[in-house]
């Protein structure tokens, strides 16, 4: 099956809440839950030094790694290994995921030993500087998100004013067959920004069920990182199902090498309630589905070990039958079969 393309947002040609460009970003979120930026002002070369100081740290000892693991007072942040959702011949059921910023105040952060293995020095000024670079990126499309809602002028820029945001450092050890090493789901916050490579795995699941890999646009990667922008489920209760929450799975190719990903989950300033975006709701045909919250109290709630059967369906809410079905079966396909 031949890779599906997103929209692309080129905001070098986009002034504001550009009418045509928000509504290109109001379809893309309302059917599929994302859409790819390209000439966003994140500067390659700082994108292309994230993703070196990404594999040297995967490549250190595990006694380094271990060093910033994540407990039950750091959680989410801090490196862990996580079990894949299918099986590999050789044992290996695991890929392995650093979280070692969140933004905001008194946050306990996990940042390695930059002396402990070689190509560290430099890490954590590295991640925090791209961190910031996509903090400033999502800011700029805050115009257009309002505009595609019919918003008032500057109505999402408040929610923002100390936007939060965690980064994630993932790997996927090679594996000699196709497997899923990350399970499908749903991000869990407004927005989740995803920097592409040149290696295939992602894949989104479409309201027929069907699963898709997701090809970046055609800009070449050697002249533009493009980013994939994908709606979480924050943004999906925000606006009270208006838009999709986008769900995907990572299923890497084998012959293509260690895989990694550098997503960074975005959501509002830490004071702000959220309750349900102006137009979102009707009291006939889309009553409100959930009451005001916190980004804190959803994030802990989101976190929460065991998390709660309540919020389990909550999460679920608006995917399809078809979806559902599709989640459950997780069914990986060999690479023939797509072609």
């Amino acid at each position: 099956m031949a890779p599906w393309t997103a929209p692309v947002v080129d905001l070098e040609l986009v002034t504001g809440a550009d009418p045509a460009v928000a509504a290109q970003v109001d379809e893309a979120l309302r059917s599929c839950g994302l859409f790819f930026v390209v000439n966003h002002g994140v500067p390659k070369p700082l994108v292309d030094n994230v993703w070196a100081f990404v594999r040297h740290f995967h490549a250190a000892p595990m006694e380094l790694k271990n060093t910033v693991a994540e407990t039950s007072e750091t959680a989410p942040l801090g490196f862990s290994v996580r079990p894949s959702s299918t099986p590999d011949v050789t044992g290996q059921e695991r890929y392995e995921t650093l979280f070692p910023e969140q933004s905001g105040k008194g946050r306990l952060n996990s940042w390695p030993d930059e002396s402990g293995a070689p190509g560290l020095a430099g890490f954590r000024a590295c991640l925090s500087e791209y961190g910031r670079e996509v903090d400033a990126l999502a800011h700029r499309l805050l115009p257009l998100l309002g505009h595609s809602l019919g918003l008032p002028s500057g109505w999402f820029e408040q929610a923002f004013e100390e936007a939060q945001y965690f980064i994630n450092a993932v790997h996927y050890p090679p594996q000699p067959k196709r497997f899923c090493g990350a399970q499908p789901h749903t991000d869990s916050g407004v927005l989740t920004f995803l920097a592409q490579q040149d290696k295939p795995g992602f894949e989104i699941c479409l309201p027929d069920g069907r699963w898709i890999p997701v090809a970046p646009p055609p800009v070449g990667l050697d002249d533009c990182c493009p980013i994939l922008v994908q709606a979480g489920d924050l943004m999906r209760r925000w606006t009270n199902h208006t838009y999709a929450s986008a769900l995907h799975r990572v299923a890497p190719h084998p012959g293509t090498g260690d895989r990694y990903a550098i997503p960074i989950f975005w959501g509002p300033s830490e004071s702000y309630v959220l309750g349900t975006v102006p137009g979102c709701s009707d009291p006939l045909t889309n009553p409100e589905r959930y009451a005001p919250i916190s980004y804190p109290d959803y994030i802990s709630g989101y976190f929460a070990k065991p998390r709660s059967p309540e919020f389990t369906a909550l999460q679920r809410a608006s995917w399809t039958e078809a979806q559902a079905v599709a989640a459950a079966e997780n069914v990986i396909e060999e690479l023939e079969a797509r072609l």
